[in-house]
């Protein structure tokens, strides 16, 4: 008789703080990405580092996944209220978008020859 095993292959697990998923013609692609800011020295300025985990789900198994989930935060809102992201974090990430659009314009004038405004 057969036995069957579970071995853990990879035991690094992976938060993530953002996702994008991708549809192909017989699979899903959820790219789990990690942003987070690294600094080279104390004095440095930080660079954003970009990790990613991208797990395939066949259609039927991602179906499964999506209606598993929504059932799971159907129940948590039930017993503990509406899911939502707080405010402040709403307006940190609205100035942190700012800021970054701003960096880039800044950088992108620095390129530009002196002859244009």
């Amino acid at each position: 008789m057969t036995e069957n095993r579970d071995i853990e292959v990879d035991n690094t697990s992976f938060y993530a703080n953002n996702f994008v998923i991708q549809v192909g013609s017989l699979d899903f692609f959820i790219d789990f990405q990690r942003k987070a800011p690294r600094f080279e020295h104390l004095d440095s300025s930080p660079h954003i580092v970009n990790e990613h985990s991208v797990i395939i789900l066949n259609l039927v198994l991602f179906k499964q996944l999506i209606r598993v989930g929504s059932k799971l935060i159907e129940d948590l809102e039930k017993e503990f209220g509406d899911i939502t992201v707080p405010e402040f974090v709403i307006k940190l990430t609205d100035k942190q978008q700012k800021a970054l659009l701003e960096r880039e314009t800044n950088e992108n004038e620095d390129d530009r020859p002196p002859y244009i405004n």
